[in-house]
């Protein structure tokens, strides 16, 4: 500038300054920001849990104290609308923490009481379905008291002998009875009846048609008469038999006995099973076994015999025991001399 001044003094233009004319720039326009719109709330419903949020306040500059301003009104606390536990609706707007304890308390045992209901619902009815068995020891029966020979011999198999009124119907029934009961080899033994009971020997050879002494006839009493057999043997197809009669008086039965001997062999022949014309003797034999007297006659061997023999046991009960086989009269021995009651 003092050059330009200078300039004047002298009577020169002034170089001066050269201005340039400024440019005119356009007002750029405005960048459009889109602005979201406020998303709408919708308003809560009734029928669920809610609460209602505080109206927004304004903020302070970082600057200024943190504690409300004493000009400015405190922020407004909203109150929850209301609870809805299962299904009921539990106001609280205006309502004191007294009556909502007290509701939370009935709806908390109703649903104690739903609770226990269930499980002694579900046990009763599962106890009513499928009962649990209760075990039980089972009472032993009493042991039934054997009478006369069953208290030797043991519990007898029955013979019924009221369906079959003919002789030859009885021997069948007879030999069913030991075939079906019996096993071979095995000694059996079977207690007779009739329609009127019980029968006893005399009643039991006057059933089957066998002719025999009449001193005998004392000889009935159903507890002291068994007929004892084997099944039939295998190898020579032959039964045992033989009947066991409890006496009193053996020296008179013994006498008796020997007073059959000349018809025995004829009215025994059917429940024996052998052929009287094959005897081997023409009179009964004496012979002994443990010291047992026995008296006999074969046809024609020892398989097929008339064998009888009174024992004496060392009790002092004595018994008649008339058999198909010296074997079988031997066993039957053996059993009285060594009986224990059963």
């Amino acid at each position: 500038m003092q050059d330009d001044l200078a300039n004047i003094k002298k009577g020169q233009t002034p170089i001066g300054i050269e201005l340039q004319k400024p440019v005119a720039v356009s007002p750029s326009k405005p960048i459009a920001v889109p602005i979201s719109p406020k998303p709408t709330v919708p308003p809560p419903p009734s029928s669920s849990i809610h609460v209602e949020l505080g109206k927004a306040q304004v903020t302070r500059p970082l600057g200024q104290p943190s504690g409300p301003s004493p000009s400015s009104p405190l922020p407004k606390t909203s109150t929850p609308l209301g609870v809805t536990i299962s299904g009921v609706a539990i106001p609280n707007s205006g309502g004191s923490v007294g009556k909502r304890v007290l509701y939370l308390a009935i709806i908390g045992g109703l649903i104690v009481l739903g609770i226990a209901g269930y499980f002694v619902y579900g046990r009763y009815f599962s106890a009513t379905s499928t009962p649990t068995p209760i075990a039980t020891s089972a009472t032993p029966l009493p042991t039934p008291v054997l009478t006369g020979l069953e208290s030797i011999f043991g519990k007898a198999n029955s013979i019924n002998l009221s369906t079959n009124p003919e002789p030859a119907d009885h021997y069948l029934v007879i030999q069913n009875s030991i075939n079906q009961n019996g096993n071979p080899g095995e000694i059996s033994f079977y207690s007779t009846k009739t329609d009127t009971g019980m029968v006893g020997f005399s009643g039991f050879l006057k059933k089957l048609g066998i002719s025999h002494p009449v001193g005998l006839d004392t000889l009935n009493d159903p507890q002291g008469f068994l007929l004892s057999a084997t099944s039939s043997n295998v190898t020579t197809n032959k039964k045992n038999l033989a009947m066991v009669v409890t006496v009193s008086d053996p020296q008179g039965v013994t006498a008796i006995m020997k007073t059959w001997e000349s018809t025995s062999p004829n009215n025994l022949k059917t429940l024996f099973g052998f052929d009287p014309k094959k005897k081997s003797s023409p009179a009964f034999i004496d012979n002994t076994y443990q010291g047992v007297a026995i008296r006999y006659m074969n046809f024609p061997d020892a398989n097929s015999t008339v064998d009888y023999a009174v024992v004496s046991t060392p009790s002092g009960s004595s018994f008649l025991i008339i058999a198909s086989s010296k074997t079988f009269i031997y066993s039957l021995i053996d059993i009285l001399l060594n009986s224990q009651p059963k």
